[in-house]
């Protein structure tokens, strides 16, 4: 799976996601990979357009809308120079930085996973860099797809069967060179890899 298309949202400044989604195992060139930087992020990816009530969107409206979650590695990367250090607005044009979201296996039967203490391991290399527990400091992501959810509601905005939406880091901010290869190991949902391509 590759695409260029509208592929989906990433939920932080409410911005559309038009750069490349590709599937595990990855390998992206320098041109796309670009500043090198990385993060371990769970996704959601909703089979049908979620339906509001009266009141605005339900929880459980909003639960029965997604398909699955996704193990997925975000590359982050800058059009701007110098790289990831552009101001605000820059970096909304530049769609937060978004150079890539490298996706593993859908997990369908997610909603008994804790997803607030979902255990991670990011190596480079077969090294670990980084391994914590429910890192994500947002806690619970589909109180966070609600409030998503109702934010474009308010601006005549939908989310649309089979797009997805990435949820934030739970490894923070960490950068890979040419040459490496990047993976991301949840317990309970999967893994995911990406070799950046040497110059």
């Amino acid at each position: 799976m590759e695409s260029w298309c509208f592929a989906g949202w990433r939920f932080h400044i409410c911005t559309i996601v038009c750069g490349r989604l590709v599937q595990s195992p990855a390998s992206l060139d320098p041109a796309t990979y670009g500043a090198g930087g990385i993060e371990a992020e769970i996704a959601f990816r909703f089979a049908k357009e979620p339906i509001p009530g009266k009141d605005g969107f339900t929880r459980e409206g909003i639960t029965a809308a997604i398909e699955g979650i996704f193990p997925t590695i975000e590359v982050v990367t800058s059009r701007w120079t110098p790289a990831l250090r552009s101001s605000r607005n820059a970096m909304i044009a530049d769609l937060l930085s978004n150079g890539a979201l490298v996706v593993g296996a859908v997990i369908r039967n997610w909603r008994n996973i804790a997803l607030d203490t979902l255990q991670v391991e990011l190596s480079i290399n077969d090294t670990i860099v980084h391994r914590s527990s429910g890192g994500n400091p947002q806690k619970d992501l589909v109180s966070l797809l609600l409030m998503f959810a109702n934010h474009l509601a308010q601006r005549g905005l939908s989310i649309k069967p089979g797009q997805i939406v990435t949820t934030g880091s739970y490894t923070g901010f960490l950068t890979a060179g040419p040459g490496n290869i990047i993976s991301a190991k949840f317990n309970q949902v999967g893994a995911v890899s990406v070799q950046f391509q040497a110059n």
